[in-house]
């Protein structure tokens, strides 16, 4: 069932979702992939030791800049979405035994000092938060006018607006950064946001590589008893992107 997000007095109540192991992807399995589908694309994480996941951009004008196992970028003309796992054991912004909430805000916290000597005036909107399930996210903004070029690349914008999701999964945080050069773009989540966020799913076991290959058999019996077409679409809405349920089931 899609997770589902709601505002509620005009503040952001989102729905996490549960953790997920680290697992190491075979080698032979891309690090990433991307599918069109009836919406738009479908992009699946699969870097070696950080959470897999795979989300749902809408619309088929979004454009993939880049993938790293910590970064990934999209873009839409004006428009970027950046999703971010921030690592705890590397940047250390939160201490042990912390509550979610805590780590979270610990995570705002090391954000801001990054943000602020970048730009003349800048303002982090107040987070809010919710945990449901068993994971806890939180909803925040911020704002940034009259860019200072120095020690910042030439191509970024001297005014930006960001709205960001937040969740924690210990010992990451994972933010989806919605963010705009216009100066009128508004600091609340739109419905799309929300929408591609009910997208977002977890696979623990990550995604497996191609079939090893074979010695040439008679197509008929090349792959005996698996109808890959009913695996596929069995309880899954037929997008194919649940974790394996055999050696044999193909990539895409």
């Amino acid at each position: 069932m899609p997770r589902r997000f709601a505002v509620v007095a005009a503040l952001l109540a989102l729905v996490a979702v549960s953790g997920c192991a680290r697992l190491r992807p075979p080698a032979e399995a891309p690090a990433y992939f991307t599918q069109v589908t009836d919406k738009g694309w479908l992009y699946a994480h699969n870097w070696a030791n950080v959470p897999c996941f795979t989300i749902e951009l809408l619309g088929e004008t979004w454009r993939l800049g880049k993938s790293d196992p910590e970064k990934i970028s999209w873009i839409r003309g004006d428009e970027y979405l950046t999703i971010a796992l921030s690592d705890n054991r590397k940047l250390g912004y939160a201490v042990a035994d912390m509550l979610p909430e805590d780590a979270l805000r610990a995570y705002l916290g090391y954000e801001a000092e990054h943000i602020r000597p970048l730009f003349d005036y800048q303002v982090i909107h107040q987070p809010k938060f919710t945990t449901e399930y068993d994971g806890t996210w939180m909803g925040w903004a911020w704002e940034g006018t009259g860019g200072k070029r120095r020690g910042v690349k030439a191509n970024v914008p001297a005014n930006q607006k960001h709205v960001i999701m937040s969740l924690w999964q210990d010992p990451y945080v994972i933010s989806f950064d919605w963010a705009s050069r216009s100066v009128t773009a508004s600091t609340q989540p739109t419905l799309e946001m929300i929408m591609m966020l009910e997208t977002l799913e977890f696979h623990p076991e990550c995604f497996g590589g191609r079939p090893p290959a074979r010695k040439k058999t008679p197509a008929a019996a090349q792959y005996k008893g698996t109808d890959f077409t009913d695996e596929l679409e069995k309880g899954e809405g037929g997008d194919g992107f649940s974790s394996p349920k055999s050696d044999t089931r193909p990539r895409r």
